[in-house]
């Protein structure tokens, strides 16, 4: 039977949502409860994991790996659209730079949601399928969230190239905007 997990939030940040998962997971863990209202409020969402990777750093682990990422959206007439994709994990959503005149962005803005399929190269065959709510951040918020993540990323994929200057020449491409999806369940394969 496959197991399910809860993604904790990064380590090193104490927040007041940190401290209220801490307190929760105590109290879950004493008093055997499956949910605790404490959690109500809590802005990240806590993420139901299934198959590989058993625990949450794994899964860190393998999300900071240059790995292959497609977005999956559904266009107007119910086709999915499917296109490979940079990524940046922040241990509750995932974030994928875009132009505001690409196709991914117009299926998100119209029908709310998206998946996410990342695996590793054929030889290791370990990877993840995670689906749920998505918007599209834009103007402003959405140039620098997508100036920060591709400097990410770039670190990541072009690790020979400037982050900072490189991310800048992406964005003069046109209007860059950031797609923010939080994955309501994740399913893993692989070891």
């Amino acid at each position: 039977m496959a197991q399910s997990r809860v993604v904790r939030p990064p380590r090193g940040r104490i927040t007041d949502a940190t401290l209220r998962r801490r307190i929760a997971d105590r109290v879950q863990l004493h008093l055997g409860l499956e949910e605790l209202d404490l959690l109500a409020d809590e802005p990240r969402s806590a993420v139901r994991v299934t198959g590989w990777p058993a625990d949450p750093d794994a899964l860190d682990d393998f999300l900071a790996e240059p790995n292959l990422c497609r977005i999956a959206t559904v266009d107007r007439d119910g086709a999915l659209h499917v296109v490979p994709a940079w990524y940046w994990w922040d241990g509750a959503r995932f974030w994928i730079g875009a132009q505001a005149t690409d196709r991914k962005v117009a299926n998100v803005r119209r029908a709310g949601r998206a998946a996410v399929e990342i695996d590793s190269d054929i030889r290791r065959r370990r990877g993840i399928l995670a689906r749920g709510p998505a918007r599209v951040i834009s103007g402003d918020a959405g140039r620098a969230e997508y100036l920060r993540i591709t400097a990410e990323q770039v670190r990541r994929y072009q690790p020979n190239r400037p982050p900072t200057e490189t991310a800048a020449r992406y964005a003069e491409k046109g209007s860059p905007v950031v797609i923010e999806v939080t994955p309501e369940r994740i399913i893993g394969w692989g070891r």
